[in-house]
């Protein structure tokens, strides 16, 4: 238990300490019971049995250079004691803290390896506050701060696994708490379970290293199952470039989520989505760009969106999405507050097959935007698709938008200054202006005949 032998100074009423530097922490485990043997300077010799009670967490950093620092990401000042267990062997740098600083939450490891390291708390209710709060993205230098700096993490940058639960630092803001950790393949699926009161996962898992391509394939089922007043995912899981597969109950107990922008932007690897994603998650807000640059997701489920019916913003949704060639239909049947769908299908040129996204069926034409009082901006919805596939322009499906019935206040924003045309009636008679729709242009929109583009594509007559 001892690194050495410790003279000990003992008082009239019989106790004494032992300097926390002296006790060979990383051999101690909690609740066990160990035995000092007490030598006087008459070689009397007593024995007391002592115990330990303290909390931990782990994970592991690997470093490619000998002489190469970690920083432990905790923020500096006063804390309620906690220990550092460095994983290296002669445990010199193990030591209690009671004040974190620069130097004390660093280590120099003198050679290249894999090393396991453990945090320790003497507080052991995990319904308090046991750590500093701990946060790749933040300590110890600001690499990501929510707003605009997005830099490398090269301290973050050694993580390559978490084996425990995270110690509760009480914190609610969780956004950036693994930015940058481009190397991390593995994450304890009750990493965040006592984090309950945790609101936000802006960029947690967030990498701005992308030529590292990132080492997690795959996320844990249970991951938030605990963080149920989240409300922000935005970018969570943005650049993951090895992730293949997402668990269908990610998200099952984030009933308050509202904000999925970016939630899985450019990861590159992603195939396709289970169909109740997002099923649980009737109060979300927003799915822009949502899955923008998965070059690989080549399927979307008809379902995925049917229970978010407060979304009104899925813009740049399905951006560059360049193996994606059909969309089902009835994709956005039930989002019947959505208005926003400007360039959601951008840059899918494989993309043919897309006519029926909004609706069912013919017979919800007249009802689907009958009651929204806003006009439904799709510019550039469709720009660029279809530009790559083999089945050409011939078979190329374009949205009929002059069989649809739209109210007072409602229509379709077209022109370059975004401005609102009213539309009360089942044709284009009001629309007069050019028109950004698919990235081409409206020669024409008279009452009667067909509107051509200059790309050759076109809606049927009116």
């Amino acid at each position: 238990m001892l690194k050495e032998n410790v003279p000990l100074t003992i008082a009239e009423d019989g106790s004494y300490s032992i300097p926390s530097d002296k006790i060979n922490l990383a051999g101690l485990e909690s609740g066990a019971t160990y035995t000092l043997i007490i030598a006087s300077n008459m070689e009397d010799k007593n024995t007391a049995d002592v115990s330990f009670s303290f909390d931990a967490m782990q994970f592991k950093v690997k470093t490619t250079a000998a002489s190469t620092q970690f920083t432990m990401p905790i923020a500096t000042g006063a804390t309620s004691a906690i220990a550092i267990l460095w994983g290296d062997t002669d445990g010199k740098d193990d030591k209690e803290i009671l004040t974190v600083d620069a130097t004390n939450r660093a280590k120099t490891y003198a050679t290249a390896g894999t090393y396991t390291v453990r945090l320790l708390a003497a507080q052991t209710d995990r319904t308090q506050k046991q750590i500093p709060e701990f946060n790749f993205g933040k300590y110890p230098t600001v690499t990501w701060d929510g707003n605009n700096t997005y830099n490398r993490n090269t301290n973050a940058e050694m993580l390559v696994s978490v084996d425990s639960p995270l110690l509760n630092s009480d914190a609610t803001d969780l956004g950036g708490v693994f930015y940058g950790t481009a190397n991390l393949s593995s994450i304890h699926e009750d990493a965040f379970r006592y984090y309950p009161n945790a609101t936000s996962f802006y960029d947690a898992f967030y990498t701005v290293n992308t030529a590292l391509n990132n080492s997690m394939t795959a996320i844990p089922a249970k991951l938030f199952a605990y963080n149920t007043k989240v409300t922000n995912f935005c970018e969570t899981f943005g650049n993951l470039r090895a992730l293949v597969s997402v668990p269908e109950d990610l998200f099952a107990n984030c009933q308050n989520a509202t904000d999925m922008s970016y939630t899985f932007y450019s990861c590159k690897a992603l195939t396709t989505v289970p169909a109740n994603l997002f099923a649980n998650n009737k109060s979300i807000t927003t799915f822009r760009n949502l899955f923008g640059s998965c070059s690989a997701l080549n399927n979307v489920p008809a379902a995925l969106f049917a229970n978010n019916t407060e979304v009104t913003t899925f813009v740049l949704t399905f951006r560059s999405c360049t193996s994606l060639k059909s969309v089902p239909k009835g994709l956005f049947a039930n989002n019947k507050k959505a208005f926003n769908f400007c360039n959601t299908f951008h840059g899918c040129n494989s993309l043919v097959d897309f006519e029926y996204v909004f609706i069912n069926n013919d017979s919800e034409k007249a009802t689907r935007f009958a009651s929204l009082d806003k006009p439904i901006d799709v510019n550039n919805m469709l720009s660029g698709v279809g530009s790559s596939s083999t089945s050409g322009a011939a078979n190329y499906n374009a949205i009929d938008f002059s069989s649809y019935t739209y109210s007072a206040n409602g229509g379709f924003t077209w022109d370059k200054d975004q401005a609102p045309y009213v539309n009360a009636a089942t044709t284009f008679k009001n629309y007069s202006t050019v028109s950004k729709y698919y990235g081409g242009y409206v020669t024409s929109c008279a009452a009667k005949g067909a509107v051509a583009y200059p790309n050759g594509y076109g809606w049927d007559a009116i």
